[in-house]
């Protein structure tokens, strides 16, 4: 049931994913951005799936729909969080593919290295797919336009008004060592908590909802 619920997304963005890709591989072979702005837009697209993905549920009536068959709320629920996680590493790893691409256009040698860039852009997508998962089993995609976009705006806004107020605190770089070999292991946690908050969340969310 989860593997055709989620077979099912993956058709329905087919047309999406190959436009995408077109045009992100174009842009990584032609040169144009580094291979860091490369990395962070493809795993931005990917995000960005799983927002297209209830769009389309929306319009066709999907919904609605699957819970008259044999498929439950809960696994409607797994098959989005499962169509988040996979979109997130996909996107990481062409991202890792396409960066080796261009460093192999442009110095004709093969590295295998994943910049640090990637694991950030990794740990962002994720987030924000854990954050706005909830709010569209809540709202709708239409509804959630105004909040997702002050998702997006916000986090700018704080860096603005801080670098502004040079309200930055001094850190030592021994301090700056240990939170580089600690953030490793504070990133894998708190995206796991993240992860498993946001799903019950949007479990409670969808149990009540009425559609």
């Amino acid at each position: 049931m989860l593997r055709g619920l989620l077979l099912k997304d993956l058709l329905v963005l087919k047309k999406s994913i190959l436009i995408g890709l077109a045009i992100l591989i174009f842009y990584s072979v032609v040169g144009i951005y580094d291979a860091s702005f490369i990395s962070f837009y493809y795993l931005l697209f990917f995000s960005l799936l799983t927002i297209s993905s209830h769009s389309f549920d929306e319009q066709a009536r999907w919904t609605p729909y699957a819970l008259t068959t044999t498929t439950n709320r809960t696994k409607l629920v797994q098959s989005k969080y499962l169509l988040a996680l996979i979109t997130a590493v996909g996107g990481f790893l062409c991202s890792i593919l396409m960066t080796i691409t261009q460093l192999v256009l442009k110095s004709g040698t093969f590295v295998l290295t994943i910049s640090p860039v990637l694991w950030v852009a990794l740990y962002i997508a994720l987030l924000f797919n854990f954050i706005i998962l909830p709010i569209l089993f809540k709202l709708g995609s239409e509804n959630s336009r105004a909040v997702i976009f002050a998702i997006f705006a916000l986090p700018s806004i704080v860096v603005i008004i801080i670098s502004k107020n040079n309200s930055l605190p001094s850190i030592s770089k021994e301090m700056i060592d240990t939170i580089i070999k600690i953030l490793p292991y504070i990133g894998v946690i708190s995206i796991s908590l993240f992860g498993i908050l946001s799903y019950y969340i949007s479990l409670k969310i969808v149990r009540k909802k009425d559609f």
